[in-house]
């Protein structure tokens, strides 16, 4: 739900800077005699590395995405589906660490489907109509959203209604900053675009990590963080629950981000979800990381919205 992208504009030197300095994890193996699930032909997909399955995301939103302290390796639950797909469609998983706002520019870089710079994205992408107007976005999970406060919540905050005038503190480019700062189109459920807070103003510190985010809690320099409710979930745990969490409004979908002119890839990664659906991969995933009450299944009532978003 983090990312709210308007179109970017990068420029090839900057962009290709900014790809190969990404760190990448793989197995570097495919099990011999693989066969592609349901008859998929990899040939056919304008894979960006051959023989590789690209996956762009940025590793600083755990439980969906981060790095291992033990191993420095990338895990969470997006990268498991990630590497899941992979494997059933006989590919060398690549996830790519990328900083989020060069995501969607890096999937729509080159005019000719397999010149970008990523296959697709697994990051928490809210599904839009803003984004879905420059690539596709296929549903397969759904968050919301909530406040970090301090233990016992001193301010007496329930709602975003009661940030006015109080320091908080977002991640650059996502969902919640663009809520805070009243930027049309973002998601349904909007509390301060009545201007609640126009005659005093929130005082937003907008970080590039969501690391950097709950440190300015943790330091006391904000009152309140705003983010995923999985994610304040996860810190507040991480933090030995010092943190009181205040939810703020219903789950929104999420998609897997894809070139909208890639409809051979596309549709590989639609049929594979669906298989993973059908044998239980997908809900073992979702298990494993403690996020089964985000599952947005194909005919799903979440999978519907998702297709249509509302904002």
């Amino acid at each position: 739900m983090r990312h709210f992208r308007p179109a970017l504009v990068l420029g090839a030197a900057l962009a290709a800077s900014l790809f190969t300095a990404c760190g990448s994890t793989n197995t570097n193996t495919v099990a011999a005699n693989c066969t592609p699930a349901d008859g998929i032909s990899t040939s056919s997909l304008n894979l960006v590395l051959p023989g590789k399955l690209t996956d762009a995301t940025d590793a600083t939103y755990p439980p969906q995405e981060f790095v291992d302290p033990t191993n420095h390796s990338y895990t969470g639950m997006e990268v498991d589906l990630a590497n899941e797909f992979a494997k059933r469609l006989c590919l060398v998983p690549n996830v790519q660490n990328v900083q989020f706002s060069t995501i969607i520019s890096g999937l729509t870089s080159s005019a000719k489907p397999g010149s970008q710079y990523y296959d697709m994205s697994l990051s928490a992408f809210t599904i839009t109509k803003a984004r879905k107007a420059q690539v596709d976005m296929i549903p397969y999970f759904t968050a919301g959203e909530s406040l970090l406060v301090a233990q016992g919540n001193p301010k007496n905050i329930k709602s975003k209604n009661d940030l006015c005038g109080l320091p908080v503190a977002v991640e650059t480019g996502t969902v919640e900053e663009a809520e805070i700062k009243n930027v049309p189109g973002t998601t349904s459920g909007v509390a301060l675009n009545d201007g609640v807070c126009k005659s005093n103003p929130v005082k937003l510190q907008s970080f590039g990590t969501q690391d950097q985010v709950i440190q300015a809690l943790n330091n006391g320099s904000v009152d309140a963080t705003y983010q995923d409710s999985p994610v304040s979930g996860y810190y507040n745990n991480l933090n030995g629950n010092k943190f009181t969490e205040i939810t703020t409004i219903s789950p929104n979908p999420e998609g897997i981000v894809v070139r909208n002119d890639n409809s051979a890839f596309e549709s590989a990664i639609k049929q594979v979800l669906t298989d993973m659906e059908n044998d239980g991969t997908y809900d073992k995933i979702l298990s494993k990381w403690g996020l089964t009450n985000g599952a947005c299944k194909v005919n799903s009532s979440c999978y519907q919205q998702g297709l249509n978003p509302s904002a």
